[in-house]
């Protein structure tokens, strides 16, 4: 999977904000994969940011990034 993304073309999205989220975003950094943003439930959504990025909802996310890559 981690060789698929180094090479991925479409952004990679991350959703959620918990620990597991946080092991993903080290792995991803670990290995100089970029993520291009991260979103969360719709009613989770309220101004968050998580790890320097701002938490948007999914609908936000595909109107930005269109076809992506969406890690869970």
């Amino acid at each position: 999977m981690w060789d698929y993304l180094k090479n991925a073309e479409k952004p990679i999205v991350l959703y959620g904000m918990g620990n597991n989220a946080d092991r993903v975003l080290n792995r991803l950094q670990a290995l100089s994969i970029p993520v291009a943003g991260v979103f969360a439930s719709d009613d989770f959504v309220r101004g968050h940011s998580f790890r320097g990025f701002e938490v948007s909802t999914y609908a936000a996310a595909k109107q930005k990034f269109g076809d992506m890559i969406v890690l869970l």
